[in-house]
């Protein structure tokens, strides 16, 4: 079940843990739950250029924080490091934010 979608851009702390760098994946950032995965709550990335569907993901596990660094920008941690969607607009990423809040 898909709540909400928006343009956004990921950026993550690697191989600097000290620097955002933009990972070159961008498209439509979808905060859904997946029923064939015991309906838990992911963050995806869908490719909108070359069709290639799903290219990133993060599932969202216990304690899992979304953290508004700006109102177009926002950073969770994975396993690997921190990353950040950077949103096309900020009401887009304002609905966003409040879809995964509210995600309970």
């Amino acid at each position: 079940k898909i709540y909400t979608a928006a343009v956004a851009r990921l950026y993550v702390t690697s191989p600097d843990p000290a620097q955002w760098t933009y990972s070159q994946v961008w498209g439509a950032a979808v905060f859904c739950s997946d029923r064939n995965r015991n309906n838990a709550f992911f963050i995806r990335i869908i490719d909108l250029m070359a069709s290639n569907g799903v290219i990133w993901e993060q599932e969202l596990y216990q304690g899992f924080e979304f953290i508004k660094d700006a109102p177009y920008f926002y950073s969770f941690d994975t396993d690997d490091c921190i990353v950040a969607l950077e949103f096309a607009d900020d009401g887009e990423a304002t609905v966003f934010n409040k879809k995964m809040q509210d995600r309970e």
